[in-house]
């Protein structure tokens, strides 16, 4: 069944959703991965099967589309790499379409152009002659004709040209061969109408008869004298409509659909004119009312007492059925039983039906046929008494959730490491701890937040915070050390307060958790002049402008850090560097791999009397291709002064390590992990003392090696998610959700049952979130957002749920809480049928007849005017239905195979090495195998299938009842994949707009769910394009497939590289 479909029941008490798919349907499923971007998953599918469309682009005339799809792919690939928003991936996915159909334009335009080469033309004239001669031959039918006399006419035009040419124009050959290729397309288009007609005129050929059929089975009922002239009519309609029947062979489809809406309409006309018919004339009255207690085997729960009365007509009644509802105290109740006092004269009746409550009640009218028309008559009372006094209305519970506890921890949690803070930037905190990451040896305060907001009131960070106690002194290898840092804010001067104010309320104290993460500890690989190249052209030319011809900037990189291999800007000291190359440019080797980096080690010279002078700030940078650089992330040291102390004569005199064999200070600059083709070493110059705007003069600084580091384990994401532990952030907002969760789960229900479904949602929830709770906490970022925010989402709808039933009884009317009770034990018993129907096709009339009932109930007891009588009214007619329901579904739950296939699994690909045999797989879910079953998985097409062959998928294979159950095939090619699963489809009560799938945890813990795989072979040898249908299990249908997009198989002899195949660019939607 569509999981688009609108359910009608949305379970809302009171307008309030009732946190929509009872078995928690926020929970992630199993059977399918509601985590990752549907559009992401389609993206990836459009890619996977445009690659058709590249094999046709093999001739060197497509060359430049060829280069164009390949970039094209490349470019949207990359983007599946990448962990973007649905919305996103939708605009992605819309762009690759079109780009891709404007590369298949293109193609078309150039096998559209007309030649210039008659042989090449001849070529194509003769092609084109033998595919036109092939296609007679699915003309054969006589039904065909005149379509084949009209083809067969232009190629008798156009054959001889094949062989007899020498004299005849390149024009007039472009001429014939458009002439043929119109008249070819021609005959493929009426054919196919030809055919959609012959198949529509059979189906309204047959309504036609059923209706017929329908009009003689009421004309049968008609046998009143009272409805001659109904019956005049009617069978005048009829008679029309039979000698149209006769002559049906001349008709249209559309004619004879004409014929039955004509028809359809006489008999609506008939039935309409027969219930007035009914009505007219016939007054009611009544008589000798009685009160009486049912029997001992008929009395249940809700306790009720029979009235019954005697109610006469004027005229006899044809059916007891005429006497639909009774009116009593201006409500329709419904009624008990009513039966003839004398079967002969069918004009008094004895009615019944049931009381609740002690008091006096009217009788003063009855609802007639299924139009129920009022019919009233003098009101008749009759005293109700002996049953027991209702119990006192219990108090209300409340669940005290501060929710802010969760929500506003949650939206501080950041992807990876901790972003740097803006001056203007606000955070919220619901406590005094809040969490960063940061690489070990940055400094803290370009993260800390400057702006706190706690409790609706606005703090400043103060001016004189010292983040140095934060620095890691630890040699040991850690890869995540963790400290404190307590910064105290100050209450904002424009923050509006009415409190008091002094020193508890003027500041606020915030703890820090700061984990500084070291990549260092990964295993690396010193890269060098080995795999790396240094582009001079894009590097510093102090060398070359000075002819120092006993150095070379080269030496950089050269793996010899000793003071006769260096570069040095010496010769610019003391004047302006502002407009020099200021940087260094490295380059990978070709065919070496993409770098991973994260350090980078200077050997550095003290230049100047030996002074270890840094430049001003030194940054790395980054590129793909060469040409767009940017600075990596996190770098740990930038600025002069994050190196170390300086003298005052700006000497850096620690923060650096001595290599007394290189005679060489080393410095390290970290930074988080970063994939790098190019490498840049860029630094800004440091100005010395007597510099000045108009006269700049700057330190110079000598290096007598760079050296990078690559980390050997490329697995960036799965690198940074073993460094970066979050587990203390993570599973504090975790525990509240449970906390919060287990508050309504543990709420001390009363006798009433009023908040018994809560409890129970409750506790579908949690069950959900303890079993994602774990691959929950392993997610970082965004992603840990998505999945945690649908829980905290159905916590705000239990909270909602939880006032709407608060509010059912405000007057605290002790007998609407006891008619309450009832219909909220039909609630629980509604969604736990719900929760444990499979959403199959076989059981979906029946699960949204349940959705129904369940809406429906709950809109009434939400409503302001009901009454106790009005409530268990209601109570006991939905239950009746429910039975119903319940029972019905139960017979097909024990006696039939219950299969689902989830169409967003859909997939359609060429099978390889076969060009015109094509493969149709989806994922299975058996809920349950019937005894005896033995039927095979068939897929219809929504078309005639002359020609193609569609494998069937036996029993044994698709059931898993082979000796190997992992992977296996029947001999007509159908495949079956197995995976268990434990969270099987459901059918709960939820929000109309919200898919009905499910993944909360059932009782048939034996659901299985495997990947099928029909192929589709096109015998012909011609192109076909295939509309898929539905799957069936013998002939019962499993799911309708008609919103999988349409797709090309291409004829048994085509060329692969020149065959154009289209198939599917979207996913479907869910059936």
């Amino acid at each position: 069944m569509s999981k688009k479909t609108k359910l009608i029941i949305g379970a809302v008490l009171g307008g309030a959703i009732l946190a929509g798919g009872i078995t928690a349907g926020i929970v992630l499923s199993s059977k399918k991965d509601s985590n990752e971007s549907q559009n992401k998953k389609k993206l990836h599918t459009n890619i996977e099967n445009s690659k058709s469309f590249k094999e046709s682009l093999s001739e060197p005339k497509y060359s430049e589309i060829k280069n164009d799809y390949d970039a094209l792919v490349s470019t949207y690939s990359k983007y599946l790499t990448q962990g973007l928003t649905d919305q996103e991936y939708k605009n992605h996915l819309d762009k690759f379409n079109q780009e891709l159909n404007k590369l298949k334009a293109r193609k078309q335009a150039i096998d559209n152009a007309p030649t210039t080469n008659k042989q090449e033309l001849v070529d194509k004239l003769t092609k084109k002659v033998t595919e036109s001669k092939e296609y007679l031959t699915e003309l054969e039918n006589s039904e065909y004709k005149s379509i084949k006399d009209a083809l067969s006419s232009v190629i008798s035009e156009v054959e001889p040209l094949v062989t007899n040419n020498n004299n005849v124009e390149v024009t007039e050959l472009n001429s014939k061969l458009n002439k043929l290729n119109d008249a070819l397309t021609k005959a493929k288009q009426d054919k196919q109408s030809f055919d959609q007609e012959k198949t529509a005129k059979a189906t309204k050929t047959e309504e036609l008869k059923t209706k017929l059929s329908e009009v003689n089975e009421f004309l049968n009922t008609l046998t009143n004298d009272k409805y001659s002239a109904i019956k005049t009519e009617l069978t005048t309609a009829k008679t029309n409509a039979e000698t149209f029947q006769t002559n049906i062979a001349s008709k249209t489809s559309n004619e004879i659909n004409t014929g039955i809406v004509k028809l359809n309409g006489a008999l609506t006309k008939a039935k309409s004119d027969k219930d007035t018919k009914d009505a007219e004339g016939i007054t009611f009255s009544a008589a000798n009312a009685s009160v009486a207690d049912p029997s001992s085997t008929e009395q249940s729960e809700p306790k009720y007492k029979l009235v019954s009365f005697e109610l006469t007509g004027s005229e006899a009644l044809d059916e007891l059925d005429s006497i639909t509802k009774v009116v009593v105290d201006n409500n329709a109740l419904s009624i008990e039983s009513k039966t003839f006092k004398n079967e002969t004269e069918k004009k008094v009746i004895t009615v019944s039906f049931k009381v609740f409550e002690n008091k006096t009640y009217s009788i003063s009218g009855i609802q007639y046929k299924t139009s129920n028309e009022l019919k009233s008559f003098t009101p008749l009372t009759i005293q109700v008494s002996g049953f027991q006094e209702d119990p006192e209305v219990p108090e209300n519970v409340t669940v005290e959730n501060n929710l802010n506890t969760i929500e506003i921890p949650l939206n501080n949690v950041h992807e990876g490491l901790s972003p740097i803070m803006s001056d203007d930037k606000v955070v919220e905190l619901s406590s005094n701890t809040y969490y960063l990451y940061l690489i070990k040896g940055e400094k803290v305060d370009k993260y800390l937040p400057k702006k706190i907001k706690k409790d609706g009131k606005l703090y400043n960070i103060s001016n004189n915070i010292n983040q140095t106690s934060l620095a890691v002194t630890d040699v040991q290898s850690l890869k995540l050390y963790e400290k404190d840092l307590s910064v105290v804010y100050t209450l904002s001067e424009t923050q509006e307060t009415d409190q008091p104010q002094n020193s508890d309320t003027n500041s606020l104290t915030v703890m820090f958790k700061v984990g500084f993460v070291d990549y260092n500890v990964e295993a690396k690989t010193h890269i060098y002049n080995n795999k790396l190249d240094i582009d001079e052209a894009n590097s510093n030319d102090a060398l070359t402008r000075h002819n120092e011809t006993s150095q070379n900037i080269s030496t950089l990189i050269d793996n010899r850090p000793n003071t006769n291999s260096r570069w040095h800007n010496w010769n610019d000291y003391d004047k302006d560097q502002s407009n020099f190359t200021n940087h260094f440019t490295f380059n990978k080797k070709q065919n070496e791999q993409t770098f991973l980096i994260n350090t980078v080690e200077l050997f550095l010279k003290g230049a100047q009397e030996a002074k270890l002078i840094l430049p001003e700030e030194i940054r790395i940078l980054v590129s793909e291709d060469g040409q767009t650089y940017k600075e990596v992330e996190h770098q740990d040291k930038i600025k002069h002064s994050d190196f170390g102390t300086e003298n005052n004569d700006k000497v850096l005199t620690n923060g650096f390590r001595n290599e007394q064999n290189n005679n060489a200070s080393v410095i390290t600059i970290s930074f988080e992990p970063t994939f790098a083709n190019f490498i840049r070493l860029q630094w800004k110059p440091r100005e010395k003392a007597n510099s000045t705007e108009q006269s700049k003069k700057h330190y110079a600084w000598q290096i007598g090696e760079i050296k990078f580091y690559d980390i050997n384990n490329k697995k960036l994401d799965e690198l940074k998610s073993t460094y970066i532990n979050k587990t203390n952030e993570k599973e504090n907002i975790l525990t509240n959700i449970s906390n919060s969760i287990e508050k309504f789960k543990n709420i001390d229900d009363v006798s009433s049952k009023r908040y018994s479904l809560i409890k129970q949602k409750a506790d579908d929830i949690l069950t959900s979130f303890n079993a994602n709770k774990e691959s929950i906490k392993a997610l970082d970022g965004e992603k840990f957002k998505e999945q945690t925010k649908p829980y905290l989402d159905k916590i705000k709808e239990l909270n909602t749920l939880l006032m709407s039933v608060n509010s059912q009884n405000t007057t605290k009317d002790k007998g609407i809480e006891v008619a309450l009770k009832f219909a909220r034990e039909i609630l629980d018993n509604i969604y736990t049928f719900l929760k444990n129907t499979p959403n199959v096709n076989l059981l979906e009339e029946k699960i949204t007849k349940a959705n129904e009932l369940f809406y429906s109930l709950v809109q009434f007891i939400n409503s302001e005017n009901k009454t106790k009588a009005l409530i268990f009214e209601k109570v006991l007619e939905l239950n009746n239905k429910f039975k119903e329901i319940e029972n019905s579904t139960n017979m097909i739950k024990n006696s039939e195979t219950l299969l689902s296939i989830n169409s967003d699994t859909v997939m359609v690909k060429a099978k390889t090495d076969m060009n015109n045999t094509y493969e149709v797989s989806m994922d299975l879910t058996i809920h349950k195998l019937k005894e005896q079953e033995n039927q095979s998985l068939k897929l219809k097409l929504n078309q005639d299938e002359e020609n193609i062959t569609i494998t069937e998928i036996d029993y044994n294979t698709w059931s898993g009842k082979q000796s190997d159950n992992t992977i296996s095939s029947n001999s007509q090619g159908g495949e079956t994949t197995e995976n268990p699963q434990n969270n099987p489809m459901s059918a709960t009560p939820e929000d109309s707009e919200t898919e009905r799938d499910s993944d909360m945890p059932k009782t048939n813990t034996s659901v299985i769910t495997k990947k099928i795989i029909f192929t589709i072979t096109n015998n012909s040898n011609q192109s076909k394009t295939i509309n898929l249908k539905e799957v069936l299990l013998g002939e019962t249908k499993i799911v309708d497939l008609t919103q999988v997009p349409n797709f090309v198989i291409p004829g048994k002899t085509a060329n692969p590289d020149n065959t154009s195949s289209s198939e599917p660019t979207t996913q479907p939607s869910a059936s």
